[in-house]
């Protein structure tokens, strides 16, 4: 298993076949990790992909490089307007500073582009009865007290006006 459940990288795919079942051009991911998510788009759709993570190491693709950014400290390497499709899949929780990250993926994105986020619904009632009982949320173990700042819990609620505030425009939420 990679590092999304394979119910995110089939949702994220479905919302983009949602928006614009026929889209092209250049595809951003970010946190790109062993590459699944780049595989299962290049294979339906036609972009030039592009990863961009923390780290290089974890890409499984042999012909996809990586643009290695720490988006806790630095913007994203990319031109204004550059990217019909972005993709951030389970890596927004993980972000210290995620209303200027995403004001920076607006900057990239292409006027009409697509923005497909996802993160673990904490909120859900397992996750609260987990939560209850264990201390910590579903897919979420125990961390390290280091670690345990790197997480931000989203919740579902707080991203429309997150999103509005960075001028997005909202199409829906799966």
């Amino acid at each position: 298993m990679g590092l999304s459940l394979p119910q995110t990288l089939r949702a994220t795919l479905n919302k983009i076949k949602e928006y614009n079942i026929a889209i092209s051009g250049n595809y951003l991911d970010i946190g790109s990790g062993y590459g699944d998510l780049i595989s299962e788009v290049i294979s339906e759709f036609k972009v030039k992909p592009y990863a961009c993570d923390y780290t290089d190491k974890l890409m499984q693709l042999s012909n996809q490089s990586v643009d290695i950014v720490d988006l806790n400290k630095q913007k994203l390497p990319y031109n204004n307007n550059y990217f019909d499709l972005v993709t951030l899949t389970e890596v927004i929780e993980h972000l210290e500073d995620y209303r200027g990250n995403l004001k920076d993926i607006f900057r990239v994105l292409k006027p009409g582009g697509i923005l497909v986020i996802s993160t673990p619904n904490i909120l859900n009632i397992k996750s609260r009865i987990r939560f209850l009982f264990f201390g910590f949320w579903n897919l979420f173990g125990p961390l390290h007290l280091q670690e345990d700042k790197k997480i931000h819990y989203w919740r579902a609620y707080q991203s429309n006006q997150l999103f509005l505030s960075c001028a997005f425009t909202l199409r829906g939420r799966v």
